[in-house]
């Protein structure tokens, strides 16, 4: 690494905006592409003192600052700036592309959209993707991605490329994952890359962070109230806090940079009158780690290495014949360790060969507690291990073709245990086994073949063989079509076809749920079969420079060997209890239509907008699949430099109402999660070059579902949470 000159304070952040202005992406929805914690008094002292450092950091900020008119990050949105055309994507090809050129639809969530609506995790920064749902996953406190009508452990979650362990054993808690040293979210819709295996039926979530010591260091702070929702108080008071750190240095050969996020929460309460709360209250806290050296010019070995640790705890209410309701608290403590290794290296012959290894583990130890008994009710200690390691090579690239091919190897293990109170006794439980456990080598191999200046193909296939499961391929097919390659608006037609398989995870195969004290037991099928799919894809899109955006994407899904958990009639009988088994009974269809815009008006303003259609189908059933809203709406307008140095955004969500299930089996009557409609308010204003005042509302509407129905209603589960907060760089 070459050592560059340490610009003035005056300059850091206009050159480091103007910087990410050459490599950010263009917005997403403008293209279509084990023991009981003690209480948390110190936090309570903390928050006191963070809101004397809230008030105090704007004055701080501005010791040295340029004098007024210095530019700044909310300069005016020229034509070039508001609609980039130079945006690169690595997702759909693995390769740097143009992402107006990109021959796999993907779309982007940049930084600067990150930073604008102070995304804390993930999960937050996904929120505002047209036609991406996000769902509680079942008794956590998280959210998992759901793309085009298939749920969450059908979509891979890949950060830099690499995957993430399941912390359910199934489906990845996109909460868990924090945004502070994110530098862009790329989403792949549908089976449609050959680059992916296992997990990606229903499309790629990819998280790519900061990998740049030269860039400046940065502080922030922000606090966030639910107002009346606030879980001890009917009053606004601080129920929010999150303070983030980061920096980096470099020599001609070296560089490093560690990022810091902690966001410390007491939860809310839809609901007063009773013990039991919705928000949990606890503290999430994220480190990362990253080390370069570039031995030459064209070789660059990286190591990295992460922890996340979160500690939640939740009040519950569970009601007892005889005695009635019975106070209980759940505590959850979950860890994730992670170390890596990255070789990049282009070759004499212009090829290029990359690598990694990474080795994950995940621990979560969850309690159900009554206080009022002497002991703990319930305690569950799950593991869950991954080690993985990838070699892809470039071929040199010829006039028309530029082949990759590459190879995955992957070990997975997962354990789990409950010890459980009954009556007198006190029973050990393993839930799943040290049995369940997989390894699995993917073979894949790609051809970006030019015909011409109009035609693009990229046909692949992906060959895995699993321990458990023996051989089993996805070729795969990308088409684009550009009749006017040079002309100012830039059309062209997109179409994938691709075949998408995923392996029954370890939980759907051995886990062993009992909650017979609830009335039921959830049973594995070690004789499950790999779901399979067939998804088509057919887009067009169309842009320019200083022009509108236009898309128009329709998809199929078909699913076959659809893994669902089913009623066994029989073992229920003989046990008197609902015995339910992971079983290959479903076959499924998703279809629908996703229609997107955004245009600048004059030099400050700029809108979007953007409508989905959805419709699914269980074929053997005839009924709609669950949690499936038919319709999705969503605009947004950004208004720069209302007052100087400012910014303003409004942006409004529209869902409809989701079927649920048949209430009742003998008139049919439907239960259905109604329809609701969210607004968010941010507005950033730059007090000097390197310092940012952001305050923001989500959830203007204070849409929220009903304190009782958990499960059955998909409103947010949070109401109306007003921000504010400080960001500093240096």
């Amino acid at each position: 690494m070459t050592a560059q000159p340490r610009l003035r304070p005056a300059s850091r952040m206009a050159s480091w905006l103007s910087h990410r202005r050459r490599v950010s992406a263009i917005p997403h929805n403008c293209h279509p592409l084990g023991s009981p914690r003690q209480p948390r008094r110190a936090f309570i002292t903390l928050r006191s003192a963070l809101l004397l450092g809230l008030a105090a950091s704007p004055l701080m900020a501005q010791e040295g600052a340029l004098a007024p008119g210095s530019s700044s990050s909310a300069d005016s949105l020229s034509s070039t700036d508001s609609i980039s055309l130079d945006t690169m994507v690595v997702t759909g090809t693995r390769n740097e592309r143009l992402l107006l050129d990109s021959p796999v639809r993907t779309e982007v969530v940049t930084r600067d959209m990150i930073e604008r609506d102070n995304a804390h995790t993930v999960a937050e920064a996904l929120e505002s993707v047209p036609g991406l749902l996000l769902r509680d996953i079942h008794g956590k406190n998280g959210r998992e991605v759901w793309l085009q009508g298939m749920s969450g452990d059908r979509v891979l979650v890949l950060v830099n490329g690499r995957p993430v362990s399941a912390s359910t054993g199934s489906s990845i808690d996109v909460d868990q994952l924090s945004t502070f040293n994110v530098e862009r979210i790329e989403i792949v819709k549908g089976a449609v890359s050959a680059l992916y295996g296992n997990s990606a039926m229903g499309g790629v979530i990819n998280v790519i962070t900061k990998d740049d010591a030269d860039e400046p260091g940065s502080i922030s702070l922000d606090l966030g109230s639910y107002g009346d929702k606030s879980r001890h108080s009917n009053d606004p008071s601080v129920d929010r806090v999150r303070l983030t750190g980061g920096a980096g240095i470099h020599g001609d050969k070296t560089g490093a940079r560690i990022d810091v996020d902690y966001i410390d929460t007491d939860g809310y309460d839809l609901d007063k009158s009773t013990y039991a709360n919705e928000g949990a209250w606890g503290h999430r806290a994220t480190i990362n780690g990253r080390f370069d050296y570039e031995p030459s010019p064209s070789t660059n070995i990286a190591v990295d290495a992460g922890f996340y640790e979160e500690s939640l705890d939740s009040g519950l209410g569970s009601f007892t014949p005889g005695i009635g309701v019975v106070r209980k608290l759940d505590t959850e403590l979950a860890r994730r360790e992670s170390i890596g290794a990255t070789l990049d290296h282009q070759l004499q012959n212009s090829g290029r060969l990359r690598s990694w290894i990474k080795s994950e583990r995940f621990t979560d130890d969850t309690q159900v507690d009554a206080p009022a008994t002497a002991a703990i009710e319930q305690e569950r200690h799950a593991r869950h291990r991954l080690h993985q390691a990838e070699i892809q090579y470039d071929l040199p690239a010829r006039p028309s073709h530029q082949w990759t091919i590459g190879a995955t190897v992957l070990a997975a293990d997962i354990l789990q245990t409950q010890k459980r109170v009954e009556g007198s006794n006190a029973l050990d439980i393993t839930e799943i086994g040290d049995e369940a456990e997989r390894v699995a080598v993917d073979l894949f191999a790609q051809d970006d073949w030019f015909i011409g200046e109009r035609w693009e193909l990229l046909p692949g296939i992906r060959v895995q063989h699993d321990s458990d499961f023996g051989w089993h391929s996805a070729p795969k097919i990308n088409a684009v079509f550009r009749p006017y390659p040079d002309g100012k608006w830039r059309p062209r037609w997109m179409f994938g076809l691709g075949a998408g398989y995923r392996v029954p995870n370890l939980k759907e195969r051995y886990y062993q749920f009992d909650h017979s004290a609830f009335g039921y037991k959830v049973i594995g099928n070690p004789d499950l079969a790999p779901e399979e799919s067939i998804s088509v894809q057919l887009g067009v899109e169309a842009g320019g420079e200083g022009l509108p955006l236009l898309s128009a994407n329709a998809f199929v899904n078909r699913l076959d060997n659809l893994i669902v958990t089913a009623l066994d009639r029989e073992a229920s009988d003989a046990q008197n209890l609902s015995i339910f088994r992971y079983s290959n009974i479903g076959r499924a269809r998703t279809s629908g239509l996703d229609l997107s815009l955004l245009v600048d008006v004059g030099s400050s303003i700029r809108l979007s907008g953007a409508f989905n259609f959805l419709t699914t189908k269980n074929i053997d059933t005839g009924n709609e699949l669950t949690q499936q809203p038919r319709r999705q709406w969503q605009l947004t307008g950004i208004w720069k430099d209302p007052l100087p140095d400012s910014e303003i955004s409004l942006s409004w969500r529209y869902e409809s109402g989701s079927w649920i299930e048949f209430a009742d089996d003998e008139d049919n009557t439907e239960l259905r999660s109604p329809s609701y409609s969210t607004v968010n308010l941010r507005i950033n204003h730059d007090l000097t070059p390197d310092a940012r005042l952001y305050f923001g509302i989500d959830n203007l509407t204070d849409s929220h579902r009903r304190a009782d129905s958990a499960g059955t209603d998909l409103r947010p589960e949070a109401g109306r949470l007003v921000l504010a907060g400080v960001r500093y760089l240096f």
